[in-house]
């Protein structure tokens, strides 16, 4: 796998964007209403496009040295992220 941390922080953005753009679903006044099998498809595809990104981190938390996108190298794991070398926390 050749993603790191910005990489990955970008498709979570993406994602979010999809869900406000597919909450608009609620409002009845705010957009066409998307038939109910359609508005399941694009909630499955979403949870999966999260899996797969949950699974890169997974990934990224076993490796010793991930490079962020300041090229600093930062030790992963689930719970957050701490800097062992270059800039400040």
């Amino acid at each position: 796998m050749s993603k790191n941390l910005f990489d990955l922080s970008a498709e979570v953005t993406g994602a979010s964007c999809i869900l406000s753009g597919l909450s608009n679903q609620l409002d009845e006044t705010e957009s066409d209403i998307l038939m109910p099998r359609a508005l399941s498809d694009a909630l499955f595809g979403v949870a999966n496009y999260l899996d797969r990104i949950a699974a890169d981190l997974e990934e990224l938390s076993r490796r010793k040295d991930v490079p962020d996108k300041f090229g600093c190298c930062v030790s992963v794991n689930l719970r957050g992220i701490a800097r062992e070398s270059g800039g400040a926390a």
